[in-house]
């Protein structure tokens, strides 16, 4: 295939390069010359000092030869031989300073001869490498395959030209993504897939202003660095995409691209090119998110994207300096308002940004595998408050949730188990929730997990019921044994006679397949009234507690004949009004 010139590395990258590569060599032979004469005087004075040649001391002279060899070739370690041969431990050397015997010369003869072999065979194997170095470079610059410039290269024009005349013309980036590369590669193979970045290109110079660059990012992207405000820049954008919307000819094969772009402008003389392209990039993800063919950076990032982005970078640290907390919301036996158990839930004691609910950070987490990490700390941390309070006399069970994400990891069930005999705790006071979404995510994996996690006496609720949905088979299939009724359901049931219906009907169902009941949500009277007549379990919610401490729920638990907190954390009677 053949490429114009435009292909190549672009003019002002090989300027930049090259003039950086002068004013490097330059510092470091200035460098190298300063060291190697420092050396030399440090051996002779060395030498002279400890004795003459006849001590090992003389072999020190090697050092500045192959520093000399490193950086100026044979001809640096042929100069630094000779001086280290004929001057620093040659014939005015004496062999012995004290007697002032002066060396044999075939001695001196033959260590000079020495030198040259080692400057001159170091300085064939350095200038061997240096070659071999300004290969590699080159092929970093210049992309093999598609002969077209790399992000390396685009970096470099970016970062060393371009930044320096943006007040003038104001510059930005769009990025290609071909979004079936991967079905290409898989149906027509690599040896048409490698030369797709190359045929865009070549589709896209007929479309695109002269004065804009592509760049070879990676297989099925690229970028095209160009100038102008926004507006052109979209318009610029739209018609690279039209270029596109014809199959690519390559090797006689018609290829259909499936392509969308992001684009992003620079903001300031700050903006860098890897800054530039992770913009442009996030566009790219947003086109495919929202099923658009181009998205502008500016459009889509919005400042909760921002926070997001921001929290994902702190997670890592918040780990390691245990941020994130639990609190406990009880579960209250509604026939006669015991503290039957607590759900642990986790919160985010954020340096910055303060106290955060799990709605803030754990959907975030649960797109990437950062949510493992907090459900094992989350699980380690549940277990042993369970054991603190199994040796105080306390039982009181803890459920914590359990990810859906979470059932992919084959660490899952060894992990909670190994906590829980590390704690020494009694397995029934450990209880998984798992929510819908999980058994749908994988009903036969689900069921793996929780039956070697009953098998061993832990217990497992499915949460939000009725907020999803789950079959009535998986009712029976999996190894549940408590349904938590969703707090959507619940909160309406005792005015809203279809929501009263189906929570009764969950309820009904339960008992039959002899399975407890726990309510979420509960706020008010009304609603505990209307689940005590249907018969529910259990019920927990703000009409009882809010989320508390340990010590909090400890002190709430024993306190006979009460069965709520307030929202200033005291414990009242039961059954009172709200407050």
């Amino acid at each position: 295939m053949n490429h114009s010139r435009r292909s190549r590395i672009p003019e002002p990258v090989e300027r930049v390069l090259r003039d950086t590569h002068q004013y490097t060599e330059i510092v470091t032979r200035s460098a190298a010359i300063a060291v190697i004469a420092l050396l030399f005087m440090f051996v002779a004075i060395l030498v002279y000092q400890t004795g003459g040649t006849q001590t090992a001391y003389l072999h020190l002279a090697y050092l500045p030869i192959l520093i000399a060899a490193s950086a100026f070739g044979v001809t640096g370690g042929v100069a630094a031989a000779s001086v280290a041969g004929l001057g620093v431990v040659g014939p005015l050397m004496p062999l012995d300073t004290v007697t002032g015997e002066s060396q044999p010369v075939m001695s001196w003869l033959f260590r000079l001869g020495f030198f040259l072999l080692i400057g001159i065979a170091a300085g064939i194997v350095v200038g061997r490498l240096s070659q071999q170095l300004k290969r590699i470079r080159a092929a970093s610059l210049w992309h093999p395959v598609s002969e077209l410039p790399t992000q390396l290269a685009m970096e470099h024009i970016i970062d060393g030209v371009l930044r320096r005349s943006r007040r003038d013309a104001p510059q930005g980036l769009i990025v290609v993504d071909v979004k079936n590369a991967e079905q290409i590669f898989n149906t027509l193979g690599p040896e048409i897939s490698q030369h797709i970045p190359a045929a865009i290109a070549e589709r896209l110079r007929s479309w695109l202003a002269a004065s804009s660059q592509i760049y070879h990012i990676h297989a099925g992207k690229l970028a095209i660095l160009a100038s102008g405000s926004t507006a052109s820049l979209g318009g610029e954008a739209e018609q690279a995409l039209d270029g596109l919307a014809q199959p690519v000819t390559i090797n006689g094969v018609p290829v259909y691209l499936d392509a969308v772009a992001g684009l992003a402008s620079f903001r300031d003389d700050e903006d860098g090119a890897r800054t530039v392209l992770q913009r442009a990039n996030v566009a790219v993800a947003g086109a495919r998110s929202d099923g658009r063919m181009l998205a502008d950076y500016d459009e889509i990032w919005m400042p909760d994207k921002e926070r997001a982005v921001r929290l994902l970078g702190d997670a890592p640290e918040a780990f390691e300096q245990d941020q994130f907390v639990l609190v406990y919301q009880p579960q209250i036996r509604i026939s006669d308002g015991r503290v039957v158990g607590t759900e642990a839930l986790v919160r985010w004691h954020h340096p910055t940004l303060g106290l955060l609910s799990p709605g803030e950070f754990i959907p975030l987490l649960e797109e990437t595998a950062l949510i493992n990490r907090l459900t094992f700390t989350v699980a380690r941390a549940a277990i042993r408050q369970a054991a603190q309070w199994q040796r105080e006399g306390l039982a009181m069970p803890i459920a914590f949730n359990i990810s859906p994400r979470n059932m992919d990891d084959d660490r899952l069930t060894d992990i909670i188990l190994d906590e829980i005999r590390e704690a020494q705790v009694g397995p029934d006071a450990i209880e998984l929730e798992i929510t819908e979404s999980a058994i749908i995510h994988d009903a036969g994996r689900v069921r793996e997990r929780l039956a070697a996690l009953k098998a061993a006496g832990v217990a497992v609720a499915m949460d939000d019921f009725g907020d999803g949905y789950t079959s009535i088979r998986h009712l029976t299939e999996l190894p549940i044994d408590k349904l938590k009724i969703d707090r959507s359901l619940v909160s309406h049931a005792h005015h809203d006679a279809q929501y009263g219906s189906i929570v009764a009907t969950i309820i009904h169902l339960a008992r039959n397949l002899g399975l407890k009941t726990v309510a979420e949500g509960v706020e008010g009277r009304e609603t505990e009234t209307f689940l005590i007549a249907e018969g529910c379990d259990v019920a927990q919610g703000f009409y009882y507690s809010k989320p508390v401490s340990a010590d909090e729920l400890v002190d709430f638990a024993r306190q006979p004949g009460r069965n709520r907190i307030s929202a200033g954390g005291t414990p009242t009677p039961s059954r009172q009004p709200d407050e």
